[in-house]
């Protein structure tokens, strides 16, 4: 039983039943979500993102999972604790605005 692997199409995600809306998701629903839908694209280089990276908003996160954003905050952050995600630091591509005002 532990071992191989299941495919999970991705057009999975667009399926009424499964991810229709007002749905909340459990937790390995968010999981995959993450896994299989953000981090499956290409790498980017113009955006400076490489394979398996993403942005996106914890609101937005949040909004697609049907919770609140402390608990989607809290739920990737104990992703980051058990070392199933990562953060990883990006220059940002336009400085604050405060920060371009300084001479």
């Amino acid at each position: 039983m532990n071992r191989g692997y299941t495919l999970l199409w991705r057009k999975t995600w667009a399926n009424p039943l499964i991810c229709g809306p007002g749905k909340k998701f459990r937790r390995l629903e968010a999981w995959l979500y993450l896994t299989n839908v953000l981090a499956t694209g290409i790498d980017e280089p113009e955006a400076g993102l490489g394979r398996g990276e993403f942005r996106i908003s914890i609101r937005r996160l949040a909004g697609l999972w049907n919770w609140s954003p402390a608990a989607a905050f809290g739920f990737l952050r104990l992703l980051e604790e058990n070392r199933m995600i990562s953060r990883v630091k990006h220059q940002a591509e336009h400085p604050a605005e405060q920060e371009a005002e300084r001479p």
